[in-house]
């Protein structure tokens, strides 16, 4: 998607790009075994952690991931204050994830290692990454046994 869109995709690419996320970070999340108060929690994730984008775009020029995080935590914490069907620390722990989503270690640290597998998966789908780096994104990027076989199984042909 990247390739032939640059940095600004049409919305529906985005909502795809969101709904694509969400799909895969429930599959990875069952498929770890999570139970399904977190599951639900990393669907909530999924589907804000580009809300940022359309901010950064338009103060930016571009959606970089510096400024959708900022921005995304931001949105996020505002549609989350009154969402009575969380705690106050789901609320922050969301916000968190949403300011975080491209970060590796804070994937691990923080519990939210199905949506940052899942997000790679579908943005070495849309072209985010460079062909020929599948295997790099795969070694450097990719933890957990299901992100791995299920990155595999749809780019390196193992």
């Amino acid at each position: 998607m990247m390739a032939f869109y640059g940095e600004n995709p049409p919305v529906d690419e985005q909502v795809r790009h969101t709904l694509d996320v969400t799909d895969y970070t429930v599959r990875l999340a069952k498929l770890m075994g999570l139970d399904q108060r977190q599951t639900d929690l990393l669907t909530i994730a999924a589907l804000l952690h580009d809300v940022g984008c359309p901010k950064a775009r338009e103060l930016y020029g571009k959606a970089l991931p510096p400024y959708q995080e900022k921005f995304g935590r931001e949105i996020a914490e505002a549609w989350l204050t009154d969402y009575a069907e969380l705690s106050a620390d789901e609320r922050t722990w969301l916000a968190n994830v949403v300011g975080y989503h491209h970060h590796p270690r804070q994937a691990t640290e923080m519990g939210f290692r199905p949506l940052f597998e899942a997000d790679t998966i579908v943005n070495m789908y849309e072209g985010y990454y460079k062909q020929g780096q599948e295997q790099h994104v795969y070694d450097t990027l990719l933890e957990t046994d299901e992100g791995k076989s299920l990155f595999a199984e749809m780019f390196l042909k193992k």
